[in-house]
């Protein structure tokens, strides 16, 4: 796609044709490579997967690697983290909690402000070891790569999330 600049029509008619496994592995493969998520053919397939694979689906996908970036490109359902966690409670604590944190606003206000959620977001924070506003500037510059966007509410609400979590 990138190689030969591929037309939206060509690609978008045949990856409907691809593997739910392949495209996980793809996904995997291109967080690795920020060169490649700034291409425009391949910032126009993770929005098509992300639409319409993974913001519908409840389940984690199982061969997803549990990072940062992959869950940003796959725009993974907040309802399929709560349930990966609520299964997975020990792994993956830094790169879940900083997803969570991220998409706070789909959180179910009733889970939001629960002792285990605001765990996972605040170890994700203490384990990066950096001040507020440095780490919501990271988790920003993150989204960019991953083409999500955060405005200025979103990351005021996640500043003030993280210090009523302490």
């Amino acid at each position: 796609m990138c190689v030969i600049s591929q037309d939206d029509i060509v690609y978008l008619s045949c990856q409907d044709n691809l593997d739910y496994d392949l495209k996980i592995a793809i996904v995997n493969e291109l967080s690795m490579h920020d060169e490649l998520l700034c291409c425009n053919n391949i910032i126009n397939w993770i929005y098509y997967i992300r639409y319409s694979i993974f913001m519908k689906q409840d389940i984690f996908p199982i061969k997803l690697k549990v990072t940062l970036r992959n869950l940003l490109i796959t725009g993974l359902n907040i309802r399929a983290v709560l349930n990966y966690l609520n299964e997975n409670e020990y792994y993956y604590r830094n790169s879940i909690g900083m997803y969570l944190l991220i998409k706070l606003e789909e959180i179910p206000s009733n889970i939001r402000m629960t002792k285990k959620i605001r765990g996972v977001v605040s170890k994700a924070f203490i384990a990066n070891d950096m001040e507020i506003n440095e780490y919501i500037t990271m988790l920003e510059n993150e989204c960019k790569i991953c083409s999500c966007e955060i405005n200025y509410v979103q990351k005021e609400k996640m500043k003030n999330y993280l210090i009523k979590s302490f």
